[in-house]
């Protein structure tokens, strides 16, 4: 659900703002419910299976990502609108 919640949004942000640092907003709103969902049940899951190793892995790895956008997002909101990328 988040990935099709992600990409209709990340479609209609293109379209509307361009290639922008803003587009991080899309993965925010998508896969920061479905982050916290899954940090809240890490203990059910333990470390002690290959999933609950992939869930730890998934945590680090998605919380990187998530900071990563959270940090476009707010350089676009403090004036960087530049273009990532300019088609001719």
């Amino acid at each position: 659900m988040a990935f099709v919640v992600a990409a209709i949004l990340m479609d209609w942000m293109y379209n509307t703002f361009g290639y922008v640092h803003l587009l991080g907003m899309a993965h925010l709103v998508a896969w920061a419910p479905a982050f916290v969902y899954v940090l809240m049940r890490r203990k059910q899951l333990g470390m002690t299976t290959v999933f609950g190793k992939y869930i730890h892995f998934y945590l680090v790895f998605a919380g990187l990502l998530l900071g990563i956008d959270l940090l476009d997002v707010v350089r676009y909101l403090l004036g960087d609108g530049e273009l990532y990328l300019r088609w001719a």
